[in-house]
């Protein structure tokens, strides 16, 4: 399984899984809570961030189901991802994963909807806690965070993230 880019090739990779700084010293885990990384004040990138412009069309990067679309926080829009969507897929291995797709200016999808790879997910925006429009997606398991371009195996643990 590999997956393809929620967006145009054309929109160039802004945050890389993996980078280390000071923005991303808390992160959502697996159960959907903020969880602070380290006591440094530093914290690792869990996703990509793709340098879209607002308004910029996000496709599904595979089948699966919407288990969230909608504000992370409604009653802190900046924080978070903000307006974000969840989608859950299941691996060929039989275990489930989501993909999060973050900072979305509106949604085209609602919670409960089947979806297939390309259909469209909404529209890349700026609302959570960003400093600039971009799109971030994020892939995560019961086991851990993956590279959300890289995952195309089930046998393959994720990536180790000190944290």
């Amino acid at each position: 399984m590999k997956f393809r880019r929620p967006v145009a090739e054309e929109f160039p990779i802004s945050a890389h899984y993996g980078d280390w700084g000071p923005f991303w010293s808390k992160h959502i885990d697996a159960s959907g809570v903020w969880v602070n990384c380290q006591s440094d004040g530093m914290g690792q990138h869990k996703g990509i961030d793709f340098k879209t412009p607002e308004g910029t069309l996000v496709y599904a990067m595979e089948d699966g189901l919407i288990i969230a679309s909608g504000w992370e926080n409604p009653s802190n829009p900046k924080q978070g991802f903000g307006l974000r969507v969840r989608q859950q897929f299941l691996l060929p291995s039989g275990v489930y994963a989501t993909i999060v797709y973050g900072h979305l200016q509106a949604t085209h999808v609602q919670t409960g909807h089947q979806i297939v790879k390309g259909d469209r997910i909404g529209f890349s925006g700026k609302t959570g806690h960003v400093t600039g429009p971009h799109l971030h997606v994020e892939v995560v398991d019961g086991r851990g965070q993956y590279h959300p371009l890289e995952l195309d195996t089930t046998e393959r643990p994720p990536d180790t993230i000190v944290a």
